[in-house]
């Protein structure tokens, strides 16, 4: 398994790591819906990519195509604009398919998760991201319930959280839409492809 980490490009210092922002049994549900002020810049984005899609794909709007910005303006377009580097940690001969190899693995990746020790334990200072594709993610999660009787939430694994990956996200999705889309026998249905 090839284990690989990308450069965080744009730090986020705004939240606090040490503790939660708000008590979730005293919050109430309206904190969880979006702003009026957050609806606008939905709204705009909507727009944006709905103007763009028309412009690229629609031969007579194609000469508006030059009065449509590249992309919607945010704080970080520099950092943003800057190709993403990796670096390689490791590439370890065990195989995800197998509890204990899967949480070696675990624990190898769990090992970069800032921590600092307080006498017989560690107190996880920022949670990281382990992605890869959807069953790789299931096996990371089964490795951190398989260690959910250790004595601190670092020795338990809980530093990662596992994502899939946006590749594997929209691949499952194409295929989805494919299976449920698709036939060759009835390609005059409305609805199908």
């Amino acid at each position: 398994m090839t284990i690989i980490a990308p450069l965080r490009v744009i730090p986020d210092s705004s939240l606090d790591k040490a503790r939660p922002r708000h008590n979730i049994l005293t919050t109430s549900n309206g904190m969880f819906l979006p702003s009026l002020e957050e609806n606008d810049d939905l709204l705009q984005n909507f727009k944006f990519h709905v103007i763009e899609i028309l412009v690229n794909r629609l031969p007579f709007l194609e000469s508006l195509r030059s009065a449509v910005p590249k992309y919607i303006d945010h704080p970080y377009v520099k950092e943003m604009s800057v190709k993403s580097e990796f670096m390689v940690l490791d590439l370890m001969d065990k195989n995800e398919s197998k509890a204990a190899d899967m949480i070696d693995i675990a624990k190898y990746v769990h090992s970069f998760v800032p921590a600092h020790e307080v006498s017989d334990s560690h107190d996880i200072i920022e949670r990281i991201t382990f992605g890869g594709d959807l069953l790789t993610n299931e096996r990371a999660y089964q490795a951190q319930i398989d260690k959910i009787n250790e004595t601190c939430d670092y020795r338990r694994l809980l530093g990662f959280l596992n994502r899939p990956e946006g590749l594997h996200i929209n691949m499952n999705f194409t295929e989805y839409i494919l299976q449920s889309l698709y036939s060759q026998s009835s390609s005059s249905d409305t609805g199908t492809l």
